[in-house]
């Protein structure tokens, strides 16, 4: 072999060696804690998510997909930024969605935001190796609309089965009971379903229902919910924690004595995080 030629391979797998070892120097070093900020998920300018990635994650790190309320038609993700941060550094990785809202000029009603969770979950799953986090260990945790949201999905459209479990933080679950419902939280069912409620519309509002999606291979929930709750009655709750029992789902009811609709109170604050980080460590797996 010619000389040359032969220094030249030499040297050629030097490089590679040197590569090489960095790269596995890289995969060694302790990964740090890091916030990637509105993220686009989807083509609509509020598909968007801002995503906290642990210290010392790794493919096995569970994942944590936040979804918030405000009647479908308003809030942001940034109403739950605190709750990302503080699960973040519990050792989750947290995915804090943006979705169409409904009231807009494009008309979002449902299914929108159904195909937004879904979207999301699938951009999470395409960047999970990039992330060093797990590709099929993910939770949702939704507060009101938003926990109507998370419900249905794990439900009825968790077709990929990586959604493992589902928390609700006072969310409706069934648009067809109205006892106790007022009239303002009547119009923004009826404004997301873009549909009157009456005879003819019956149905769909029933398959818009999280409760009528129950079945026994339906995953464990989750179900916080205050006393005192005057926007969606403790009802809804109650009635979906009743029918996933009847179906052998895994499933528990926090009632919380000294809450409304806005269910972390100083008293209760630590009590619900705390609650809420075991559920998903026991169950996202």
């Amino acid at each position: 072999m010619n000389s040359k030629v032969f220094k030249g391979l030499v040297a050629l797998l030097l490089v590679l060696n040197i590569a090489a070892c960095k790269k596995n120097d890289d995969n060694d070093k302790p990964l740090l804690a890091t916030e990637i900020l509105d993220l686009s998920y989807g083509s609509h300018e509020q598909n968007i998510m801002d995503v906290y990635l642990p210290a010392g994650r790794s493919d096995t790190t569970r994942v944590m997909i936040l979804v918030h309320g405000g009647s479908w038609a308003e809030g942001d993700k940034e109403d739950l930024t605190e709750f990302a941060v503080y699960y973040r550094d519990k050792g989750f990785a947290v995915v804090n969605m943006n979705y169409r809202l409904v009231g807009t000029p494009e008309n979002n009603i449902h299914p929108a935001q159904q195909n937004d969770i879904d979207s999301a979950v699938r951009f999470v799953t395409s960047k999970a190796l990039d992330w060093r986090v797990s590709r099929d260990k993910f939770g949702l945790v939704g507060a009101s609309a938003g926990a109507h949201l998370a419900l249905l999905y794990t439900y009825a459209h968790n077709a990929s089965n990586k959604i493992k479990t589902v928390v609700s933080l006072a969310g409706p679950t069934n648009f067809t009971d109205t006892e106790g419902v007022k009239d303002p939280q009547k119009f923004a069912v009826q404004r997301f379903m873009g549909l009157d409620f009456n005879a003819a519309n019956l149905q769909k509002y029933i398959n818009a229902s999280p409760i009528s999606k129950v079945n026994s291979l339906s995953k464990p929930t989750l179900l916080i919910h205050g006393l005192n709750d005057d926007i969606v009655p403790i009802k809804q709750s109650r009635d979906l924690n009743t029918k996933l029992d009847q179906s052998k789902v895994t499933v528990e009811l926090v009632e919380l004595p000294n809450a409304g609709h806005e269910i972390f109170t100083d008293a209760n604050r630590q009590e619900v995080l705390d609650k809420i980080e075991a559920w998903l460590e026991k169950y996202i797996n």
